[in-house]
């Protein structure tokens, strides 16, 4: 199976074994990487790269068993030619009810942790890469090197000034959450560090890591790669947002919606107050779409939804549950209150039926329960009440 994908794939392949780590598939960019040695049976990860230590092994697979994959997880590995970085991403893969994880390795620049070049070299390499790239001084905190895409993130020469006078503008010497900081810490043993961070002046997410290296000076000092994850983050955002909310109509989804209800109810609780429940469906939304079409449809749907958020207080929350249906939660509101609401919407819908602007009648059906602080109550329990009791009024209105 693996070999038919990955034998001829340019960059460096192990598949292992979970659990055990015993590696069941190398391809021959792998064996040329890491010298490989094919006679040997039983081969574990950390048998083929030396360097690894049981902590990275770990955490690695907890990220892959976790989440189903891990990406850009940098590994520290030492071979003839010196040491290097490897950036790696791993899949689970279920083959015969069995986990493996595949690995993919990326070599990152093996001079990152032993630069003895010269500078005229150093910064040509470096100007090379598109990720901003800065060295700062142990100690004093001094950037001796930036190179050219680092003007072009941060709009300034960085070179001769100090880190927290470039990223703070301030006289304080210690950013928030300052990796310099920690790696100067007598007990801090590790070599790298990583974390992600936004800058508000060019509206971007980086993915810092430090790493601690011997300057071409022979002082010692901080590399620190920035790596532009700004589309990633905007991409992780927008899922966040599908997830959260509904795409017609930007309301709450009914999975999110239903948790700010149950909020809602704890809140209420906490603070002996009164909780309604309104549950909306619109009506005859069927007929609109089977004669007018689907298009249509949906413009009754944002027309009432508008009509509704600009009806409501800000503390209310509205939840489509899919369709022409909707939840309303209207905390610190007793049922009067809730009519009372719910009335200004009739209204303003009259009053859009009115101006003949559609071809159809809009109208809705709705439902209260009232939830006392003092009760124990199931959020699905009061939505299926209030459910009941739009359907009855909906009945009323077929008679």
């Amino acid at each position: 199976m693996y070999r038919k994908i990955f034998d001829r794939y340019p960059e460096p392949v192990i598949v292992i074994e979970s659990g055990s780590l015993i590696v069941r598939y190398f391809n021959e960019a792998a064996k040329l990487l890491f010298s490989i040695d094919e006679s040997i049976k039983n081969l574990r990860l950390m048998d083929i790269i030396n360097t690894l230590s049981i902590k990275d092994i770990e955490k690695l697979a907890d990220t892959i068993l976790d989440t189903g994959a891990a990406s850009d997880f940098l590994l520290s590995y030492k071979n003839r030619d010196g040491a290097t970085w490897l950036q790696t991403d791993g899949s689970l893969i279920d083959r015969d009810g069995k986990h493996e994880f595949l690995l993919t390795f990326h070599p990152v620049d093996t001079f990152i942790k032993k630069i003895n070049f010269s500078r005229n070299a150093m910064k040509n390499i470096f100007n090379s890469i598109q990720s901003p790239i800065y060295v700062v001084e142990k100690g004093s905190r001094k950037i001796l090197f930036a190179n050219n895409n680092v003007k072009e993130y941060f709009g300034q020469d960085m070179e001769g000034k100090t880190c927290w006078s470039v990223f703070k503008g301030g006289a304080d010497p210690c950013c928030e959450g300052c990796l310099c900081a920690i790696a100067e810490n007598e007990d801090y043993s590790d070599n790298l560090l990583e974390k992600e961070y936004y800058m508000k002046k060019t509206d971007k997410w980086f993915h810092v890591t430090l790493n601690s290296v011997k300057w071409i000076n022979g002082k010692q000092a901080f590399l620190f790669i920035n790596m532009d994850i700004t589309r990633w983050k905007k991409r992780e955002e927008q899922l966040i947002f599908q997830a959260h909310y509904d795409d017609l109509t930007d309301v709450y989804s009914r999975g999110f919606g239903i948790r700010r209800l149950e909020k809602l109810m704890k809140s209420n609780k906490l603070h002996n107050n009164i909780l309604t429940v309104c549950y909306i469906d619109i009506d005859n939304l069927k007929e609109i779409n089977d004669t007018f079409g689907h298009a249509e449809g949906d413009i009754v749907i944002k027309l009432l939804v508008s009509t509704v958020q600009n009806t409501i207080r800000k503390q209310d929350i509205l939840v489509r549950m899919g369709g022409d249906e909707f939840i309303l939660g209207l905390p610190y509101c007793p049922l009067k209150d809730a009519e009372r609401i719910i009335s200004k919407i009739n209204k303003r819908i009259d009053q859009i039926n009115l101006s003949g602007e559609y071809p159809y009648t809009i109208s809705f059906s709705y439902g209260f329960e009232e939830v006392e602080c003092h009760k124990d109550c199931d959020i699905e329990e009061i939505i299926k009440h209030a459910d009941t009791k739009m359907y009855r009024q909906k009945t009323e209105k077929l008679k």
